[in-house]
Order: C-alpha cells, then structure tokens, then sequence
C-alpha cells in the first residue's frame, strides 16, 4: 500500500463516509445527515484518507472560532494499523494550527487514545454516554424556541465553553427533529437542552434546578424509547439526575485537549455536544 491520499472531503462523499463511520464504529447508525450538514455550512473541515481510490479514513474538525473539536475519526477496519488515523490526524492538527486556534477537544476511545497522547493530547476526564427513557414533563418556564434564538443561545454556551459554537448550534437546527429548550432569568437565557431524535445534547445551564427541568423537557419531546446524553464524568450532578430517572452508563470515552483552553464554567455543561459534531 502506498502513502494515503489526504484530502478535504466532498458531498459526493457522504454515502462513501457514512459507510466507513458505520464499519469503524460498529453501528448501523447513520452519520450522513450530520455530514451533509456540516460540509454544507461550513461549521467542519472534514479531511478523508484515500487509498487506490477507496475511501479508508476520515477526521472532521468543528470550528469553535478560537478552538476547534476533533470528531468522527475512523478507519476502515480492513485498512488499520497502517498508520492511516496518525496521517489523518496529523493533516488535521495543522490545519488547526495554520488557522490559530488555541486548543483542540476531542473524545477518544479506548483504542485512539494512545495515538492522542503521542500527538501532545492530554486527558481532561471522561465523557459518560448514558442510556436511558424518554418520558418526561415539561415545566411553563422552559420555552421551545426556534433558529432565530442560536446567537442568543451562543452566547450563554460561550460563558460555559470559553469560545464561540454558535455556528454549530444554530446548525443544529437545520436538523428537522431538532428541538431546542431555553429557560430564562429576566429575558436573559440561563440555560438551554437539545433534544435530537435520540439524543440529548447539548445540556447547559448555570443553576441546577434549572438543569433538572430542561432535562425532563427534552426527555418528553423524544421520540424513541430511549435516548443517549454525553456526560461530563466531573458533573455528579448531571450523572444523579439521569440514574434517578433510569439512565444507566453505556461507553466512557477519555475527554482530550491539545494546548491551553480558555477559562469558563465548565461546571454548567452537564451534557456535551453529540460526539460526532463537536
């Protein structure tokens, strides 16, 4: 086998790549509309691996403006221990280093993690994905808003997170099962909780009480029986709240960061963006 081709990816991609993730990650989950999305606004650079024609590996990285989150890293299983994720993942770190940010995130198993460490990741925690059901309630203060409401949104995640994701919220909401909940203090928001078809994420807020509603308002707006949340390991709170209502652990991946992230209140996230958009 000769040197991969490295290179950005294309729509024409998407069914080729949505395959590959399925293979990597053992799953019969669908990656296509989220890439689609992503390579279509712009909110990633997604870099695909190419050998002999064939399309064996692919990293995206989501622009956060300072910072940027390392995602969807995969290898064709007939196409590992090749050197293929290091080429890959390399090519990604420069581009985040010729556009100036000041870190990388990104959530890594328990096979990647070793390759993250030699490229100068240090582990920051855990993320917990929890599995549990959907049934909730929602509370007259917890407000369903649409994409008009993704700069508002932005801005109170910026205070929890320490850069600028408003891109990838408001490209949450090109996704049609998309459904986003605020609470507000005095018109100003204080919290906010996706609900995604089977997942619930993201999951901020500053006040606990107000965590806990907006839980049970995107637990009632899901469709399937159960959901999945990404869990900071360091947020007891957030991992009391879902085994109280059934949730129980499924994966823990090693939370990373390349560099010097900015200060914020890490404290408010209580469930991470989906790992596959950052």
């Amino acid at each position: 086998m000769g040197d991969p081709l490295i290179r950005d990816a294309v729509h024409t991609d998407v069914d080729a790549l949505d395959t590959l993730l399925q293979a990597a990650y053992t799953t019969r989950r669908s990656f296509g509309a989220g890439l689609r999305n992503s390579i279509a606004a712009g909110t990633a650079r997604t870099f695909v691996a190419e050998v002999d024609d064939r399309l064996v590996g692919i990293a995206s990285l989501h622009d956060y403006g300072m910072c940027g989150y390392v995602a969807q890293v995969g290898v064709d299983p007939a196409y590992r221990r090749r050197g293929i994720a290091r080429r890959i993942t390399e090519a990604l770190i420069a581009a985040a280093e010729a556009r100036g940010y000041t870190w990388l995130e990104l959530d890594a198993t328990p096979m990647g993690a070793p390759l993250y460490r030699q490229l100068g990741f240090a582990d920051f925690g855990e993320t917990i994905i929890y599995e549990g059901p959907t049934y909730g309630a929602t509370s007259p203060d917890i407000e369903l808003v649409g994409p008009d409401q993704a700069l508002a949104i932005g801005d109170f995640d910026w205070s929890a997170f320490g850069a600028d994701r408003s891109a990838t919220i408001g490209a949450l909401f090109a996704d049609p099962t998309v459904r986003m909940f605020v609470v507000r203090d005095n018109g100003i928001i204080v919290g906010y909780a996706c609900a995604r078809e089977d997942r619930i994420a993201p999951w901020i807020a500053a006040r606990s009480e107000d965590a806990m509603r907006l839980l049970e308002a995107t637990r009632a707006a899901l469709a399937p029986m159960t959901a999945a949340a990404y869990v900071p390991s360091d947020n007891s709170a957030a991992r009391a709240a879902l085994e109280l209502r059934g949730f129980s652990e499924s994966v823990r991946c090693t939370h990373m960061v390349r560099g010097r992230r900015n200060p914020a209140r890490r404290d408010w996230i209580y469930g991470r963006v989906s790992l596959g958009e950052g």
